[in-house]
């Protein structure tokens, strides 16, 4: 952690880069293998959180196309396999079908490593953000590593940090 403009962001690029190299081998023989996944978790404009601002950028970060177009749709489901029909179509809100598109391109490209920049946006252990990204089945569940990024880690109370610190595995609770 460290204040704004200190150089977080250009260490996560160094990290992500070591990664990759240390990956080589396995990216040149899994084309589609992604080591690590960065996100920034500051909410858009200063306003409240978006789901579907997260996923976007999570998605657009990776370069993943389609993003406009993760929306199901009733018409759609002559173009889904039947086991994912009904749960499909149950949902047709943008947001969950975005979060689906998220843990389906980190479950496929294999991805190992979660790096969240401005982590401290993910304060409140039972906020539906913070499970998102730290809770059991959240992003960095599924990735099996999270490296969180923050200027600010407990900007109002020190209980703040305990996310964050469940992330690093210092505490079992």
């Amino acid at each position: 952690t460290g204040p704004t403009g200190v150089g977080k962001s250009t260490l996560a690029k160094a990290a992500c880069n070591r990664l990759l190299q240390y990956f080589e081998a396995r990216l040149a023989a899994e084309p589609d293998f992604v080591p690590v996944v960065t996100i920034n978790a500051v909410p858009p404009n200063g306003n409240g959180f978006s789901w579907k601002d997260f996923h976007i950028r999570l998605l657009s970060g990776q370069s993943e196309p389609l993003i406009s177009r993760k929306l199901v749709v009733p018409r759609q489901a002559p173009l889904l396999p039947r086991c994912a029909l009904e749960a499909a179509i149950s949902n047709h809100s943008t947001a969950d079908a975005l979060r689906r598109s998220v843990e389906g391109y980190l479950r496929l490209r294999k991805t190992k490593f979660l790096i969240v920049d401005e982590a401290h946006f993910c304060k409140n252990p039972e906020a539906a953000r913070t499970q998102m990204v730290y809770g059991k089945g959240g992003l960095g569940y599924q990735t099996g590593a999270i490296w969180s990024l923050s200027g600010t880690p407990a900007p109002k109370h020190a209980g703040e940090i305990w996310p964050m610190l469940l992330s690093f595995g210092a505490t079992d609770k």
